[in-house]
């Protein structure tokens, strides 16, 4: 697998791979890293990286990101 994408925001990162598949991680306080919002989540100390499920059997290509959205 190979990072072809990097995105990154004021506390998060999003990833593509030439696979299509996108990772998330960091900060998700305003949802996005596409997964529930953990009230007083610790982000600085969690490892999870989150796969965005639902792409309609599309492959992404490429990603932006803002300060807190993506």
């Amino acid at each position: 697998m190979r990072v072809i994408s990097v995105g990154a925001g004021r506390a998060h990162t999003v990833i593509v791979t030439d696979q299509g598949s996108v990772l998330t991680l960091g900060n998700n306080a305003y949802g996005q890293c596409g997964r529930a919002i953990v009230e007083n989540e610790n982000y600085s100390g969690n490892r999870v990286v989150n796969t965005i499920p639902h792409l309609d059997g599309e492959k992404a290509k490429e990603v932006e990101c803002g300060m807190d959205h993506t």
